[in-house]
């Protein structure tokens, strides 16, 4: 048997939502990368945390569209 949850409570992940937009940054690209990852799991492991996600859209995609390019 696990200890630890199949989900994040939603206060900790808006928490780690927000944060996201200054770890998404072309200073650091494995920071940036793991933060890309780890959005992109959220989104697949925890589909009930999209509506934080969409919530910080405006902030996240301008820095995703820049480590994409």
């Amino acid at each position: 048997a696990s200890h630890y949850p199949d989900t994040m409570p939603p206060e900790h992940v808006a928490r780690l939502v927000n944060e996201l937009p200054t770890l998404l940054t072309e200073n650091d690209l494995h920071v940036g990368q793991l933060a890309f990852h780890f959005l992109t799991s959220l989104a697949e492991q925890q589909p009930a945390a999209l509506p934080v996600c969409q919530a910080q859209a405006e902030a996240l995609l301008p820095e995703i569209l820049t480590l994409l390019q």
